[in-house]
């Protein structure tokens, strides 16, 4: 008897879990979409420090999705337990783990608790940053297409970031642009851009590599990043 229902509830748990974990994907590249476009407004608009800037952590994942994919850490094990008992339960915890992670990540950026530890920065961002190295390291090997999505929305804001601070510093960081309709601009950029990636990213899941899904994704971001740069 419970050997049939197994049969038949872990079938339609691993269907409902990717589902599911897809569904979750599209309203985290929304926002990624979104944030990009808005980049170059929101670096001039800030006069924190890089490091203290909301979303830092999550540059954790492409970081880590490179070392891991070079270095193999562990995947041999987590890829065996698809073949264990929690095979089948995978995509629904993963989908859990991700809307998890990033509900702890935003609520760390702004809780009173980041007195603690070193200044802005502190321990739950910290927190936060190994769990998206924890959740990058087991994900990896289990869904590298959505891993690989993610990292490639991540990398580049990131690095225009990082391009940008470098090169031009708090000078530029202390010119001030009008945030007047950046809600309009987001939400717009965001119901547009997002059915793109969704397009390209279902025709490359058609047996295309995991880069692949990571290059669509940069590619977007890029291009939203700079139509934001030039808008503003």
């Amino acid at each position: 008897m419970k050997g049939w229902i197994a049969e038949i509830i872990e079938p339609s748990a691993e269907k409902v879990g990717l589902a599911l974990l897809l569904l979750v994907l599209v309203p985290v590249m929304f926002i990624f979409c979104g944030a990009s476009y808005l980049l170059d407004e929101s670096l001039h608009n800030s006069l924190e420090s890089a490091t203290a800037r909301p979303g830092v952590e999550f540059v954790a994942m492409p970081v880590t999705a490179l070392l891991a994919t070079f270095g193999h850490f562990g995947a041999h094990r987590v890829v065996a337990l698809r073949e264990g008992r929690l095979g089948s339960w995978l995509p629904l915890l993963m989908a859990t783990a991700l809307v998890a992670l990033t509900a702890y990540v935003v609520w760390s950026w702004d809780t009173r608790l980041n007195s603690i530890g070193p200044d802005v920065f502190g321990v739950v961002r910290w927190l936060g940053t190994m769990l998206v190295v924890v959740f990058t390291t087991v994900a990896l090997p289990l869904f590298p297409r959505i891993v690989a999505t993610l990292s490639g929305a991540i990398a580049v804001p990131a690095g225009l970031a990082l391009m940008h601070n470098t090169l031009f510093g708090a000078h530029e960081l202390s010119r001030t642009v009008g945030s007047d309709g950046s809600e309009g601009a987001f939400l717009f950029v965001g119901l547009i851009a997002t059915p793109v990636w969704i397009l390209g990213a279902s025709w490359l899941s058609q047996g295309g590599r995991p880069m692949f899904q990571a290059a669509w994704s940069a590619t977007i971001m890029l291009c939203l990043a700079l139509l934001g740069g030039i808008a503003g």
